[in-house]
This record gives structure tokens, C-alpha cells and sequence, in this order.
């Protein structure tokens, strides 16, 4: 669903990196959303202009 948004949006995918949770929170057992933040990702993603829409604004 992400990606079908992207590439509607002439985008392309470069890279993507993801990390999970290093704060304290996140390793607490006692948190009441010890759960939920032991299994959250934060994700980067790289994107640029697709080459089919670069090619297409050029015109």
C-alpha cells in the first residue's frame, strides 16, 4: 500500500533503514506500553524522482 503511494507519486524507492527502540521505555517490562514499544520500528526511507516522471517533466 505504501509502495502504490509512492510510485503513484513518480517516486522510486532508493533505500530503506530501520531501527527498533534503544531508550530505556522500550526495555521496561514494568511500562504499561512496555509491549507496544518493544515491537515499534522507526523507518528512513530514501526516495527520488522516478526516471518515467523525470523524463515526463522534461517535455
Amino acid at each position: 500500500m505504501l509502495l502504490d503511494a509512492i510510485a503513484r507519486a513518480g517516486l522510486d524507492v532508493i533505500s530503506r533503514l530501520d531501527t527498533t527502540p534503544a531508550h530505556g521505555r522500550a526495555s521496561d517490562a514494568t511500562d504499561v506500553l512496555h509491549a507496544a514499544r518493544s515491537r515499534e520500528v522507526t523507518s528512513l526511507w530514501r526516495l527520488r524522482v522516478a526516471a518515467t516522471a523525470a523524463s515526463s517533466e522534461a517535455c
